[in-house]
């Protein structure tokens, strides 16, 4: 993986094997949004874009480009359990057109 910026591109991503990064030129913006309907349900919303253009080296032709977005709604029920499902994709052509889905069950009371 990579240490830094979470929008550039790690090396375990290339598929041939090249161990350098490929596209560390680019521009990204992220947005996020987090908020409760009522006291049992809540919302995270997060969306980024990133555009990319090779690196400094060895430049691409053209550019590449990805959307990623995640949705994840929260149900607190009886003491602080909670009932939590994600799904999240990208589309473009850094990552390729990629999605996933997460159901969870967590508590929360106890502090220690």
């Amino acid at each position: 993986m990579s240490i830094g910026s979470p929008f550039v591109k790690s090396p375990l991503y290339n598929q041939d094997g090249y161990m350098r990064y490929r596209d560390n030129v680019m521009r990204g913006v992220h947005a996020a949004i987090k908020g409760q309907f009522n006291y049992f349900w809540g919302y995270t919303l997060m969306g980024s874009y990133r555009k990319a253009w090779g690196t400094p080296i060895i430049p691409r032709a053209g550019s590449v480009d990805d959307f990623s977005m995640m949705l994840e709604v929260r149900y607190r029920f009886v003491h602080n359990w909670q009932l939590h499902g994600r799904i999240a994709m990208d589309h473009g052509t850094l990552y390729g057109n990629n999605w996933g889905a997460r159901l969870g069950i967590s508590y929360h009371g106890i502090k220690w």
